[in-house]
């Protein structure tokens, strides 16, 4: 876990799945950017709906705060959970981790007004 993880999960809402006291997931959201960021599952834990769960907690409290609408930037073997989740397609580019790596990105976003999914 990058050690900027450290400052940003007790700056901003960040949510621990776990399996038998093992973290197998988490998930943060960026107010500032009414952003969801860091979206993760463990491999092994994966197909198990941890994922949608997670995202769904995140939409949840971006309500209750009074979002409207949440970005995302998705790697590229997300783009499809995404959709199914409802996020549309805004652009595709680049982002840079915290390590200075750039990988491709899809940006997405969802309409919170107008849907409970």
């Amino acid at each position: 876990m990058p050690t900027s993880f450290q400052s940003y999960i007790g700056a901003e809402p960040f949510y621990v799945a776990e399996l038998q006291s093992q973290i197998v997931g988490f998930a943060g959201l960026k107010r500032v950017k009414s952003e969801v960021d860091a979206l993760f599952v463990a491999p092994e834990a994966g197909r198990a709906g941890l994922g949608v769960r997670l995202l769904r907690h995140v939409e949840n409290v971006a309500r209750e705060l009074g979002f409207t609408k949440l970005t995302l930037n998705a790697s590229l073997n997300s783009v499809a959970f995404y959709k199914a989740e409802g996020y549309c397609e805004s652009s595709r580019g680049m982002h840079t981790t915290t390590g200075g790596l750039q990988i491709e990105c899809v940006y997405m976003e969802k309409d919170l007004a107008s849907t409970d999914k």
